[in-house]
């Protein structure tokens, strides 16, 4: 599928989740996003025209959609208002031509909270013998997820249950008290969700 980004005269659409904003190496010619904090928008802006050359290259859209619940009522989660908030006040402020350094230099002008202090140590060097296990990347929110047809296959012992849980990025305005579990995991149906063996799980 990334593949396809790169060919002359192909269109591709993308429908993808926070994975996209550091770890897909793709040029897109118009993006959609969810409002979402600063620097998550910057990452995921950073998909968009990667492949310009020169300052005479066309800029490239973007549209950014204010993020709603199931009620269609609008909700900051799973970020906070906060950050949202000051999102919103440095779309603002970009001007109508923007270029990677315009992201970072307009939210460094705001001193926002969004920004922190980054620890420029090593978990795997500094301290000598002494050593902190730590994550290595932020976490983002998660479920955890089993298909129903694979519940009979754990109860009959086919599959173990570590063997058929699906992780997926939750959607908004998800509400997974509601939903039956099977060992405190929500069940998904085939309506639900379409998975893959080789690309995973994807909400329908």
């Amino acid at each position: 599928m990334i593949a396809k980004f790169g060919e002359q005269g192909v269109s591709a659409i993308a429908w993808t989740s926070q994975v996209a904003e550091m770890s897909l190496d793709l040029s897109a010619t118009l993006l959609i996003t969810d409002l979402a904090p600063i620097p998550a928008l910057i990452q995921r802006l950073g998909r968009l025209n990667r492949r310009a050359k020169s300052e005479s290259d066309p800029i490239m859209p973007f549209i950014v959609i204010e993020p709603v619940n199931a009620e269609g009522k609008p909700t900051p989660r799973p970020y906070t208002t906060q950050q949202l908030d000051e999102a919103r006040i440095w779309l603002g402020k970009l001007p109508a031509e923007i270029n990677q350094q315009d992201l970072v230099a307009i939210w460094e002008s705001m001193g926002t909270t969004a920004k922190e202090d980054i620890f420029s140590g090593s978990t795997w060097i500094d301290g000598g013998y002494d050593r902190i296990v730590k994550e290595l990347r932020e976490a983002s929110p998660g479920v955890t997820v089993i298909r129903r047809d694979d519940v009979e296959n754990v109860r009959n012992g086919v599959y173990s249950f570590a063997e058929v849980v699906i992780p997926m990025n939750p959607r908004l305005g998800m509400n997974l008290d509601q939903w039956p579990k099977f060992q405190g995991v929500p069940i998904v149906t085939d309506e639900q969700l379409h998975y893959s063996e080789i690309l995973g799980g994807e909400w329908i």
